[in-house]
């Protein structure tokens, strides 16, 4: 009840301005509309008496009943016309937001998750699942090969790819850690150490011999030696 309430009050702070344009459009009324009227004969009452046509007692006379329309006018039809259409422009704003927070209780369920997003979850844990399963074949195949084999080095480099992706740097390193030792790679030694930054763990001391190769054999153009340089001061190298 209390998520419908904000509902229907930020409904209405919404429309607010809605509200006063039409409060005020409305509060023109028919007065404005003869006001025009009334001016024009009051100028044609006073060139009429500037061209000696009316005398000065004529000439108050008109002047008097033409403001006594205004007032009758102003009395008799603005003040009906003001308050039934800001009676009604009200009425019709605050229908809106209560209707949408009848319907919300009537088919609105806030307390239930909607379809879409279980059928999403659900959908995401399956894949999560077909990953994992993947992953454990891959390690079981890497046991059976020679570490230092081609084959085996490709199949670490893969193992650490796919443990990244998820998110699980420190398992990424350890395989890449692997990889590096069948045959040395600059950029795999880049990668192991900004895999191990991203854990927030303190770089192994095989990590910084290896970050110090990889400064030293790589081309001084590469992208990653300044990132690279200062991993290696903040460990110490």
């Amino acid at each position: 009840m209390l998520f419908v309430a904000s509902l229907v009050v930020v409904a209405a702070i919404a429309m607010a301005p809605l509200l006063i344009v039409l409060g005020r459009g409305a509060a023109r009324g028919r007065r404005d509309s003869a006001m025009p009227l009334y001016r024009a004969q009051l100028r044609e009452i006073e060139r009429d008496a500037a061209e000696g046509r009316l005398v000065d007692r004529e000439r108050a006379a008109a002047k008097l009943e033409i403001e006594r329309r205004l007032l009758a006018e102003a009395e008799s039809q603005e003040a009906p016309v003001r308050q039934g259409r800001a009676s009604l422009a009200l009425i019709l704003l605050l229908a809106i937001p209560v209707a949408g927070g009848l319907l919300y209780l009537v088919r609105g369920q806030p307390q239930l998750p909607p379809e879409p997003y279980a059928k999403l979850a659900a959908a995401e844990k399956k894949a999560a699942a077909r990953e994992d399963a993947l992953i454990a074949q891959l390690r079981a195949r890497l046991v059976a090969l020679d570490p230092n084999s081609p084959q085996a080095r490709t199949g670490y480099v893969l193992l650490g790819n796919a443990e990244a992706t998820r998110g699980d740097f420190a398992a990424a390193a350890a395989a890449w850690r692997t990889a590096l030792a069948a045959r040395f790679d600059p950029n795999l030694a880049v990668e192991i150490v900004a895999a191990i930054q991203r854990t927030g763990q303190k770089l192994e001391p095989g990590d910084v011999t290896a970050l110090r190769r990889a400064l030293a054999e790589a081309p001084q153009n590469v992208p990653w030696r300044a990132a690279a340089t200062a991993a290696l001061k903040a460990a110490g190298g």
